[in-house]
This record gives structure tokens, sequence and C-alpha cells, in this order.
């Protein structure tokens, strides 16, 4: 069982300003080679924010994953909760290679992520497009909507290669992704129908994780 809290702090020139509170809780379950695990998390916007997920409230997720030592499969679905619920639904297959006394991991992997929209057509209607625009003094309101915010699909595949090292209390985490959106979507105003321009992405990300817990004598 689990409990944490996050802040996100944006240090941007203009911004300065704590942007998103999150809370969860969960529980996780192992099992020799297999886990899983379910877990809920609330999230507070700041009313400026004006990233996509600022149109959610609350999220609940469960997973599953099997280590098959050649392969290791893995899968969640989440429940978005917003104006409008969005599921979402995950999968991944990788391999796990060890090295270094089993201190290194390194996982390339094969993702897939889809499901609905909703939560992004009620961004563009009121964040992206609508409530900028009374902020700003825009009198031209426009009408606009995602048309295919409610239809199942897949939404992005992704190539990684996760490498974690252990050392002592320290845990050092490397995460290089290459992301390829699909399935861009439709969006309306008074004037105009476009679909977005959806480019293939490489983004990576690191992380120190200590741990603090008494060795066994």
């Amino acid at each position: 069982m689990f409990i944490n809290s996050s802040i996100s702090y944006l240090a941007a020139s203009g911004e300065n300003r704590v942007d998103l509170f999150t809370a969860s809780g969960g529980y996780d379950y192992y099992k020799k080679n297999f886990s899983a695990g379910v877990s809920a998390t609330g999230y507070v916007f700041n009313d400026k924010s004006y990233t996509v997920k600022s149109a959610l409230t609350a999220n609940l997720s469960a997973y599953a994953d099997f280590d098959f030592d050649i392969l290791e499969l893995y899968a969640d679905g989440t429940i978005y909760l917003s104006s409008q619920s969005d599921f979402i639904f995950s999968a991944a297959i990788s391999h796990n290679f060890y090295t270094a006394n089993d201190n290194l991991k390194i996982s390339p992997t094969f993702s897939l992520y889809s499901g609905t929209q909703n939560y992004y057509s009620n961004y563009n209607n009121n964040q992206r497009f609508g409530q900028h625009m009374i902020n700003t003094g825009n009198s031209n309101t426009m009408g606009t909507g995602m048309m295919t915010g409610d239809i199942f699909n897949i939404q992005n595949y992704e190539f990684s290669v996760p490498v974690r090292y252990d050392l002592k209390h320290f845990r050092f985490q490397f995460l290089p992704v290459y992301a390829m959106p699909v399935n861009p979507a439709t969006i309306t105003d008074n004037q105009n129908t476009y679909k977005e321009d959806l480019k293939n992405n490489f983004f990576w990300s690191l992380g120190v994780i200590y741990k603090f817990y008494k060795q066994k004598k």
C-alpha cells in the first residue's frame, strides 16, 4: 500500500506559479514473476494552467505485469474523470538485461497507447481556445470542438530503452523514448476544420531516487 503527493512548479519567465498538485494512493501485489496493482490519483490544477490534462479531476487505474524471462508483458487500464470520462489502455513488451551483479538493468521496450480523448476535447473547448480568449478580452467567441474525442483508437507507439542502476541507497534512472503519434484529432471551429499536425518525437528523462531503509544485521 502506498500514499504519495507531488507539486509541479513553473519557473519560466512570466509564469512563476504552482501549476499542479496531485495526491495518490494505491496497492501493489507481487508474487514471483507476477505483479499487479490498483491506484487512484486526484489533480488540482492552477486556473491559469494550459496543460492538456488540466481538464481532468482524477483517475482510477489498474495494471498487471508478468515476466516470462524471455519476454516481459505489461498492460494497464485507466479511467480519467472529468466532465466526460475517458478510458485509456496501454500495453508493452520488453526484455530485461542484467549486468554489474544485477545492479544495472536495461530494458528495450515497445509500447502502444490507445483510448478516448474527451479530456483533450474539453481542453480545446474551455482552456486552449475559450478560457484563454476570455482572459485576453477577445470578443470573438469561437465555437470549438474536437470531433473524434469519444472514439476509442490507438494514439501512440513508442520505442524506449529504460536504464536503471542501483548503488547502495541510490537508484539512478535514464529513459530515452522515441514516440510515434497516430490518428490525429479533428478539430473544428466556426470557420475551419483541421487535423492535428502530428510528428514523431524523441525525448529523454533522468531521475535519482534515494531509499530510506535499515540494513539487516
